[in-house]
């Protein structure tokens, strides 16, 4: 297990003398401000100096980079130029003119494209009559402490998609930039009669991962943002050489655990023996059939009956269909006057969820009953399942009232498991504030250590844990490679010859020889085995795991070829910055990532700070997002009495 993760928080380096040899940059200023101007000023700069890049500076002013000694004639009282030398703009709007000209300056076949931004097509999605291009962008942006490389989405829609009845464009796409696509050599680039615009489809959302681990398919990794972000570094070191050199800032850990599929396990069998000292009720406003929720009941050992109506005395678990429904039939939603009983604990469900192909949803059913176990603790005031240790105060502030910028703090204190719950004011929560190291923003997170009176601050940082994406994306590349090659068969033939003389040693011999045997049988005749035989055939496919690994290894080493990798060990270290929970005490940065083995990490994990005049986070306080029944089999990335607080809030404005 490393003690060491990589973040989106980079160094750059500009070499102004190269850059300044290569290229020339001007300044542009103009006095045509605002949104409504933004796309009329970008694409005039583009067709009257036809740059290699554009980058913003600051308000009106946009910097733009040219090749050495090209002419400028550029008469427009709207806008004054200035030459200037590489290190007389910030460096982050230097190193932006740098990575958006990459495109035209590359002589192989462009695999990115430039305008308002630096994209990598990734996919072409048909949606209805309607074509759609998935990218991704690299930006960088500048905080006031540090410089971020992030890879977001990014989706573009033809323009005739955002038009009316009458053909006319809508009034919040004028402003964009257009692009153009060339479908034969997927070049997207800028075009000022462009047929396509960066905006979303309204009706289906971009869906990416963060990284692939499908070792199988090792394809799908260029298609992730890690991937993306692997041939980008190689771009810039390709394009740019030593001009631009972008250093990737590593953060130790101080305080680092590891999740396991144990640890879930064993959370939702307490769970489970808390619930059957309680009778659940079967409220059903539908007409699904729940006899797979009541044998559900009935294995976990759990006393139900059904009714109409809810009972404050049992657990209701309300199955009924979504608000829209019943809207869409002008009837009224029977589910919103069923909370009027008072002192009832109601969880509600729909059936399209809780119930698939005509049994019970299991991961929707578990998810139910951890929801009853909070109203459970929120209704007795008391915690069942996690004692934190000690006497702790839990703040969220929430803005009601923009205008004069009005603040609700709602509070939980917790006191040797119990709680109690009350909201205050801006004027009436002043002095409870005092023991805050800063000021609470908007919808902000805070915690009081009553025992001490310290307070800590949750804060975001827009950094972001990333895994080591360029050994990820070798090992992809490796096994891609060696999938279109095949398996050379003597290989294998020598694997078994070196087993049968003992001069290799594996836990299994007798597996190893039978899975290896039944592969060469299938390939009779053939000079090398194809990917399909390896892991697509159920009779003949072998794993990287178990004493089978010794054998891809050995092809690995000895023969270079990869066929296996496991990417998921902790010796492999390639995934720390998914995993686990990670803090680092010299800043007070921390994460919450996935247990381990898992099968796919669509996002990356957030890095927070937790704001504090001390110089020790308490332990105690890092162990209450160490729990798994706030978010469903998942740990949580604030303290999760939070959970608790928000189910406060819920019953405070019901009331209401």
């Amino acid at each position: 297990m490393s003690n060491t993760i990589l973040t989106n928080r980079v160094e750059l380096k500009v070499n102004s003398e190269s850059v300044d040899a290569a290229f020339d940059i001007w300044l542009l200023k103009t006095d045509l401000i605002g949104k409504a101007n933004y796309g009329s000023v970008i694409n005039t700069i583009y067709r009257e100096l036809k740059p290699l890049s554009l980058a913003f500076v600051r308000k009106d002013e946009y910097a733009v980079l040219l090749r050495k000694d090209v002419s400028v004639s550029f008469n427009n009282p709207h806008y004054s130029l200035n030459r200037l030398k590489a290190n007389d703009i910030p460096t982050v709007s230097c190193a932006r003119l740098l990575i958006y000209a990459m495109p035209n300056l590359s002589n192989e076949q462009p695999r990115s494209s430039e305008g308002a931004g630096l994209y990598y097509l990734t996919d072409i999605e048909n949606i209805g009559r309607t074509e759609v291009l998935r990218a991704f962008e690299i930006k960088i942006e500048q905080t006031s402490d540090y410089v971020l490389l992030k890879v977001d989405g990014a989706t573009f829609t033809p323009v005739q998609y955002h038009t009316n009845a009458n053909g006319e464009l809508y009034a919040d796409c004028t402003h964009l930039p257009r692009f153009k696509f060339d479908k034969w050599s997927q070049e997207l680039g800028r075009a000022h009669f462009g047929d396509f615009i960066k905006k979303k489809h309204r009706d289906r959302k971009m869906k990416s991962e963060m990284v692939s681990l499908d070792t199988k398919h090792p394809g799908k990794f260029r298609k992730t943002k890690m991937g993306v972000l692997a041939q980008f570094i190689q771009d810039v070191e390709r394009e740019l050489g030593d001009m631009l050199t972008i250093e990737f800032s590593p953060r130790s850990s101080s305080y680092r655990v590891r999740f396991k599929d144990t640890d879930v396990k064993k959370a939702y069998a307490e769970i489970d023996a808390l619930l059957a000292g309680y009778v659940f009720n079967i409220v059903n406003l539908t007409d699904v059939n729940t006899s797979s929720l009541e044998k559900a009941f009935e294995l976990d050992g759990i006393q139900y009956g059904q009714s109409t109506s809810v009972k404050s005395d049992e657990l209701n678990l309300v199955i009924h269909h979504p608000a829209e429904h019943y809207e869409a039939l002008g009837q009224v939603d029977p589910y919103r006057s069923l909370h009027s009983a008072p002192g009832a604990i109601v969880q509600s469900a729909y059936p399209t969820t809780l119930f698939a192909d005509n049994d019970i949803a299991r991961s929707q059913y578990e998810a139910c009953k951890k929801e009853l176990l909070i109203k459970i603790e929120v209704n007795e005031n008391t915690l069942r399942l996690v004692k934190p240790a000690g006497n702790w105060t839990f703040i969220k502030s929430v803005i009601v009232d923009e205008a004069d910028n009005g603040t609700s703090y709602h509070i939980l204190h917790l006191n040797d498991g119990t709680m109690s719950y009350r909201q205050l004011d801006q004027c009436s929560a002043e002095e409870l504030l005092l023991n805050l190291p800063g000021i609470l923003s908007k919808n902000g997170y805070a915690v009081i250590d009553d025992t001490n009176g310290e307070g800590f601050i949750f804060e975001e940082t827009g950094m972001v844990a990333i895994p080591e994406f360029q050994s990820l994306s070798k090992i992809m590349a490796e096994l891609a490679h060696s999938f279109d090659n095949g398996l050379p068969r003597d290989w294998v033939t020598e694997f078994l010859g070196l087993l049968k003389n003992d001069e290799i040693e594996v836990k299994n011999a007798a597996l190893v020889n039978d899975k290896l045997t039944r592969l060469l049988d299938a390939t009779v005749g053939k000079e090398r085995i194809t990917k399909e035989v390896l892991v697509a055939n159920k009779e003949t496919k072998i794993s990287y795991r178990g004493s089978l690994q010794t054998f891809f290894d050995w092809v690995t080493v000895e023969k270079g070829l990869r066929f296996g990798a496991s990417l998921k060990s902790q010796n492999a270290g390639l995934l720390e910055a998914a995993l686990g929970l990670f803090y680092n005490d010299e800043e007070h940065l921390y994460f919450v990532g996935d247990k381990d083995n898992v099968k796919s990490i669509p996002r990356f994990c957030q890095i927070r700070r937790i704001v504090t005049d001390t110089n020790e986070v308490p332990e105690q306080l890092l162990k209450m997002m160490q729990v798994f029944h706030i978010c469903h089999k998942q740990a949580t990335v604030y303290p999760f009495l939070f959970k608790h607080l928000a189910e406060y809030e819920k019953r405070a404005q019901v009331k209401t």
